[in-house]
């Protein structure tokens, strides 16, 4: 029984080192997406409803590659969504959804952040030495909160979808992800929509 007692204990403390990593991580990201404007948390908060749901597999053309920084994310992740969707296309797929950005560095870091660009294909597609096509797994519970607007606000998102799961009795267990459910690049960021996503599980 104390061997036992002792093997939970390692456990839950090696869980909690984890944990206590992700919201480091989580921390740094937020403090390059702090955006002042005056309002009190109240309003962003009621402006981003927050849901639990799960998230279907699918099958990802993707590219990976290092941003400095993440004020230097932009133009990095524009240069690899081009490049995996300019691909996908070369190859006769025009069956193509919306990009994800995933953010897969865990480590406590604000510079060399390791990313990924996906486009979600439908139909058959190989991949290259480059461009890797694999299938993305289902998540069964993904906090998930929609923000409408320019990149330079969507700390707020983070900052209420961070916020709820904490609220909620819920830990986030994997690298989180934004979908670009409509961007036009050049165009009015005013009418961006971006989902933050975040695997998670209760207790």
């Amino acid at each position: 029984m104390r061997q036992l007692l002792q093997l939970k204990q390692a456990e839950i403390r090696e869980r909690l080192a984890e944990d206590q990593l992700r919201l480091k991580r989580l921390e740094v990201r937020l403090r390059q997406f702090e955006y002042v404007d005056g309002s009190p948390q109240e309003d962003w908060m009621s402006d981003h409803e927050v849901v639990i749901k799960k998230v279907e597999p699918l099958q990802a053309a993707s590219v990976r590659g290092v941003i400095p920084s993440y004020d230097e994310s932009e133009p990095i992740f524009d240069r690899l969504f081009d490049e995996v969707y300019g691909y996908v296309h070369r190859q006769g797929v025009r069956h193509v959804g919306c990009g994800i950005a995933i953010y897969h560095t865990a480590e406590v870091q604000e510079s060399d952040i390791e990313v990924e660009a996906i486009a979600p294909v439908y139909g058959t597609l190989h991949g290259s030495e480059r461009v890797q096509v694999y299938e993305l797994p289902a998540v069964e519970q993904m906090a998930c909160v929609v923000h409408h607007g320019p990149f330079a606000t969507l700390g707020q998102a983070y900052r209420a979808v961070i916020l709820w799961i904490e609220n909620n009795g819920y830990h986030i267990v994997g690298p989180c992800r934004e979908i670009y459910l409509r961007y036009e690049r050049g165009g009015d960021q005013n009418n961006y929509v971006t989902e933050v996503q975040f695997p998670v599980s209760r207790g």
